[in-house]
This record gives C-alpha cells, structure tokens and sequence, in this order.
C-alpha cells in the first residue's frame, strides 16, 4: 500500500496534479467542518456528540481549540507545497505523496459519520479515526519528522537541502527562515495533527465504550487508559527513532483538560463515579501526574533537539569552512622544482 500512495512521480501528470489535490483536500475538510458546525449535515455538532455519551475521559470544552493550530499549521503546509521554489520537492513528492489526502479524505468521513450520533456511528467513527491515525502515522514515519536534518543517508539531510530525484544532486543550503518553515509546515504540523488523531481516538474508544454500556468502574478504566496513553505518548518522545517532543506536548494539553473538566460539579453525575467526587478527584490526580512526566519529558527533548540542530549547523559550517581553507592553500602553493 505503501507504494501506491508514495513515492510519487514528480514528473508525470499525477505528480504534477498532487499539490493540487492536497490544496483542494484542505479546503474540502475545512467546508465539511464548517457546514458541520452550521448544523447542515446532522442537528448535533461534534461537541454536542460528546456530551450525549460522557465518559470519564471528557476532556474541557476547550481542549479541542486545539484544532485551530492544527489547521493553520496544516494550511501552511498546503500553502508551502504549492510553492515550487520553496517546497521541498523530496518531502513533497517522495515522502508524504497521496498519504495527506488520504488522511483528508477520511476526515471528511469522521465528521460526516460523527455527527450522525447514533451508537453505530460512533463505532464507526471510531474505525475512521484509527485510519486518520495511520495515514499521519505512515507520513511522520517517512518523512522521519525532527531526526531528518541529522540522517545522513536521507537526500533531504542537513535541514532540507533541496534534492533533483532524476540526477541525485543536492542544490543549494536553504535559509534559515526557509528551513524553519519547512520544520513548522511539516514537522510541526503533522506531529500536533497525528498526536491529537491519537487522543480523539482514545476518546471515541471511551465514547464507544460507554454508548454500548460499558459503565461501570468508569474511574480504573480511565485512570488505565491515561496510562496506556501516556506510555504512547512516552515512546514516541523518548525513543531515539522517533524523538517527537511535539507529539508529548499535546498529550499533555489533552491530559490538563481532563483534570480541568474533572473539577466541575458536574464531573460526580457521570455514570459510575457515584454520588461523591473521590472518582472525580482520583482521575484527576492521575491526569495532571501524567500530564507532567510527559510534558517535562518533551520539552527536554525540544531543548536537546534545537541545541543537536545548532551544533550540527556550526560543525557543518566549520568544516566548509576548513575545507575551503585548505582548497584555498592548495591553490596557492605553487610546485617545487
């Protein structure tokens, strides 16, 4: 499957057509969201479906502003890939090919389904999610997001140097700036996008869960799957292969709106947690416990990586430097008789 959706032939009249495609992907998720949220396509909106299955994990109401950064993240991204002498024509079209439409195309189909509210439509869904989740899973795979500029054997090492697939040169050392877009545009961006598909389908799991009655213990399951979340979140943080520190951030975001929906009065009527608040107050505990390991465990890795990314930046620099140096001594000497 891998193969059919990238690497993409840059060349030819698909390859040619994707950056359109992923332009017109954009904005077809964000009219279905919009017509969504004006009622057009079912009388619940996403956030009203939520709160007909409350479960123990709902997050605040405004856990889900999230998704105001993931799009304008995102819409850079689209902008930045249209652009032929900005993009980075290898990420574009040899790493992340048709995997973002495909992720777009299903987000269109979450939403739609969603919003239905029935108890199959959640399960559903739920499915949808998962796909969302692999489709950005595979492209954050593939792009190698963070740990790119420091793979030596990756045509767009050393902060995106652009890359001709045909003659295997690479072109000029982008800017700085240029380079930080292209971090914010793509790695940025689908990190945030692919953690937070993470967290909604861990809360479809839990929606899904409590529609089919799965109502009891409500405070061991959520406190059990915080866990399991976390430990996720952890890995991708903490593994050397991924080193995602924007991944655990937004486990943490997640986390602190559970604790901070935990603290209302309403938090006792959800079923299962009884007529007092010690449910209440131990998923609470939980969630702002994990929220910081994991939070303090990503912004040690964001400070490692930006410091590794400036010290390879001067190595690099230091040894064009030396290099022409020595080129130019050479040059100088002139042959002994």
């Amino acid at each position: 499957m891998d193969s059919v959706f990238a690497p993409v032939d840059q060349a030819s009249s698909t390859g040619k057509a994707l950056p359109w495609v992923n332009v017109a992907s954009f904005i077809v998720v964000i009219a279905i969201n919009g017509i969504s949220s004006a009622g057009a396509i079912s009388k619940y909106g996403i956030g009203e479906v939520s709160d007909l299955y409350r479960t123990a994990l709902a997050p605040a109401g405004y856990a889900f502003s999230i998704w105001g950064l993931i799009y304008f993240a995102v819409a850079v991204f689209v902008i930045w890939q249209a652009i032929a002498s900005v993009r980075d024509d290898y990420i574009v079209f040899n790493r992340i090919g048709w995997w973002f439409a495909v992720s777009c195309l299903f987000n269109c189909a979450w939403i739609m389904v969603f919003v239905q509210a029935t108890l199959a439509a959640i399960w559903i869904s739920t499915i949808l999610l998962f796909v969302i989740f692999g489709s950005l899973l595979m492209l954050i795979t593939r792009v190698n997001v963070w740990n790119r500029a420091f793979a030596v054997s990756s045509p767009s090492a050393n902060n995106f140097t652009e890359f001709n697939e045909n003659a295997l040169t690479a072109a000029k050392q982008p800017s700085v700036l240029n380079t930080l877009v292209t971090y914010f545009a793509v790695d940025f961006a689908f990190s945030v996008y692919c953690a937070w598909t993470t967290v909604a389908s861990i809360l479809n799991v839990s929606l899904s869960l409590s529609g089919s009655g799965v109502q009891s213990n409500q405070t061991e399951w959520a406190i059990a799957i915080l866990c399991v979340a976390a430990s996720i979140f952890g890995l991708m943080v903490l593994l050397p292969s991924k080193a995602n520190w924007a991944y655990g951030f937004v486990f943490t975001w997640a986390a602190l709106a559970i604790t901070s929906a935990r603290k209302t009065s309403e938090c006792a009527d959800v079923i299962g947690f009884g007529d007092n608040d010690t449910g209440c107050l131990r998923v609470q505990k939980a969630s702002t416990a994990l929220a910081a390991i994991v939070g303090v465990a990503a912004a040690l890795r964001m400070i490692y990586f930006f410091f590794s990314l400036w010290q390879h930046r001067a190595n690099k620099a230091a040894a064009t430097d030396l290099e022409a140096r020595v080129n130019q001594q050479s040059s100088n000497q002139s042959p002994t008789a």
